[in-house]
């Protein structure tokens, strides 16, 4: 049946791209806690220690984790700003290039689903308005739970502190679609939203292959690299505790768009605008009434005398025919 019209043959090939692309997306869940596994107790900050990051790879446990730091840090997954502890950022690897299927033939290519969409429609369609005020943010945030974050749960003091930063860099009021708000829902959400890019980084994520062929070296780390790094971690076992607060953070803003923060301003005054539209155009209402009564009470004044005793007149018969 699905083989007779060409509208059923798009629908059977619709269902099987789904289907697949949720195939893949359970592969991706897989890597994730798998990843996470690989994350010491201390650390709540949505990274893995590189060294920690090869060791399925050297017990021979499976064939990920296997990238070479410089493709890493290419695919903005390496998290090199303490170089004695560098770091592989959890959702940054999951989403990059490297686990999309389909790349080659440039149409559609299958990739791990960015679960920070899902919080961030979320919280548009909360908001439903391009900025919000940092309360309501923390409100709706403190209220959204994941896979990996309890809800409903109170932010940390130096999550709220950076929110009022975004705030008082723009106006009083966060854009949802800033550079500088997906690195705060990073900080929210380590395992779930990317840390966004450096601002002027404008080399596209690669494949393995593309790496390759635009760099000739295999993006494969050599075994003696993991072996230095096991040792340099070894040295340094017992400083690897970090949360939120030790996590990079950057105060460059980059905008989706170019807005004006001042107009826009939040959902309340913009409702405070249309109440004051409504009163002026009633009190303008008010002065036209009056004009009016005070025209009509002039004219009544210029009538000849004549016209003003039939007046009586006309308003007896008036009475009269109403009484018919």
């Amino acid at each position: 049946a699905y083989f007779g019209t060409y509208p059923l043959m798009s629908h059977l090939v619709e269902q099987v791209i789904d289907g697949y692309g949720l195939f893949q997306d359970l592969q991706c869940r897989e890597l994730k806690n798998a990843m996470m596994d690989l994350e010491t107790q201390e650390r709540n900050d949505g990274r893995v220690l590189l060294a920690n990051f090869y060791r399925p790879y050297m017990q021979g446990t499976h064939q990920f984790f296997v990238e070479r730091p410089e493709y890493l840090k290419a695919l903005g997954s390496l998290d090199d700003s303490d170089p004695k502890q560098p770091s592989v950022i959890v959702p940054n690897y999951l989403y990059g290039r490297s686990f999309c299927v389909g790349t080659e033939n440039g149409f559609q290519s299958f990739c791990c689903v960015d679960q920070c969409n899902v919080l961030m429609e979320t919280l548009e369609r909360s908001i439903a308005h391009p900025v919000a005020s940092p309360s309501l943010i923390a409100e709706l945030v403190a209220a959204l739970p994941t896979e990996t974050v309890a809800a409903p749960r109170n932010l940390s003091i130096s999550l709220r502190h950076k929110l009022d930063k975004i705030a008082e860099a723009n106006g009083g009021h966060v854009p949802l679609h800033g550079r500088l708000f997906s690195q705060w829902l990073h900080h929210a959400f380590p395992n779930e939203c990317p840390q966004p890019r450096a601002p002027g980084v404008t080399e596209a994520p690669m494949t393995h292959d593309e790496w390759q062929a635009s760099r000739n070296i295999t993006p494969t780390v050599p075994k003696e690299v993991i072996r230095n790094l096991t040792d340099a971690a070894a040295e340094m076992k017992g400083a690897m505790g970090q949360d939120e607060t030790c996590m990079l953070w950057t105060d460059e803003e980059e905008l989706v768009t170019s807005i004006e923060l001042q107009a826009l301003g939040s959902p309340s005054s913009l409702w405070l605008d249309v109440v004051r539209f409504m009163a002026m155009c009633t009190a303008v209402a008010s002065l036209i009434a009056i004009l009016v009564n005070a025209v009509s009470s002039s004219c009544s004044l210029l009538l000849p005398e004549d016209s003003k005793k039939a007046s009586p007149r006309a308003s007896d018969l008036s009475s009269r025919m109403h009484a018919i």
